[in-house]
């Protein structure tokens, strides 16, 4: 089950972090890690002794000694002191221990055990996350106005009043003999403000919503006034 999404914030390592990341004993083999290292498609293998973080190996740990790689142990290239973070800390904090130290991952540790790995992929997601809550949504209304004249600086004000901003109008014939505008607006709550069309006489036809970046405008449309 997806856990609920903190408020960016509020957000905690915790929120963003891989549960249950995979692991190696410190007695394998090399070769047996860089196998597993590529077969999950991960650079980090946390080294797990009795549910105990007792070092880190990266791929290129794991690559750096080319011979002898099924006798030689992972324990003696590892890392025996990789950095760690506690499950409650901040991202902030999480982002500048990774840049600070130069690491390509952080082991989430809770009481000596390794619940969770944390890397700049986790923490870039949770960027772009936080972008997308910021950002108001890009809503194209497909409109009749009543008496088949579009009020431009009445609809401009009402979707001003709420937060909004009318991006472009676009005016195209429909079925019968009126004529319909389409709305591209930029508002918080575009649901509320159908209703205040609608309730101003307005014939709301159609409307979608897409996040701000990937709202592009139709083709062929051509903006009026």
């Amino acid at each position: 089950m997806e856990r609920p999404r903190k408020q960016p914030l509020e957000a905690i390592v915790a929120d963003v972090m891989t549960r249950d990341p995979v692991t190696a004993s410190s007695r394998q083999s090399l070769g047996s890690a860089l196998q597993l290292l590529r077969a999950r498609r991960v650079s980090l293998l946390p080294v797990v002794e009795d549910g105990k973080l007792v070092g880190m190996l990266t791929e290129h740990d794991a690559c750096w000694s080319l011979s002898d790689l099924e006798h030689r142990e992972i324990g003696a290239e590892m890392d025996p002191h990789p950095q760690s973070i506690p499950p409650d800390a901040n991202l902030r904090e999480a982002a500048r221990a990774l840049l600070v130290q130069e690491r390509a991952g952080l082991c989430v540790v809770d009481g000596g055990r390794l619940v969770g790995l944390v890397t700049p992929r986790d923490l870039l997601r949770a960027s772009l996350d936080a972008l997308d809550a910021a950002l108001p949504k890009v809503t194209t209304i497909r409109m009749v106005p009543q008496g088949g004249r579009l009020a431009l600086a009445e609809i401009s004000s009402l979707i001003r009043a709420h937060g909004g901003d009318l991006l472009a109008t676009v005016r195209e014939p429909v079925a019968g003999e009126d004529v319909a505008y389409r709305l591209r607006i930029s508002a918080p709550n575009p649901d509320t403000l159908i209703e205040l069309l609608e309730a101003r006489g307005h014939r709301v036809v159609t409307s979608t919503s897409r996040g701000r970046s990937d709202a592009a405008p139709s083709a062929g449309a051509s903006p009026c006034g």
